[in-house]
């Protein structure tokens, strides 16, 4: 019984935290390994920008995509971007 306590309990914590904002429309973009939505952070409501990477149909590109993703944490511009949060599933 203890296994089955212990699997369950590695499974849940394997599933990670929920993702803290809402999907929206999706956003029309040229060609790009991301996909664009409008979102909101459900704290408080306020808007945000997601974006979205799909390995499953861009396995060749997950290097680029997680480079971008490590240069844009350091990114700092005041009224134009901010990363809130990252999130790898």
């Amino acid at each position: 019984m203890d296994f089955l306590k212990s699997a369950v309990a590695s499974a849940m914590a394997a599933k990670g935290p929920p993702f803290p904002y809402n999907f929206g429309d999706k956003v029309d973009l040229d060609p790009s390994i991301w996909t664009l939505y409008n979102g909101t952070r459900r704290e408080d409501g306020s808007d945000c920008s997601i974006f979205s990477f799909e390995t499953a149909a861009n396995r060749s590109a997950l290097p680029l995509a997680r480079n971008a993703l490590k240069k844009l944490r350091t990114l700092r511009h005041p009224g134009v971007i901010k990363v809130l949060d990252t999130v790898e599933v």
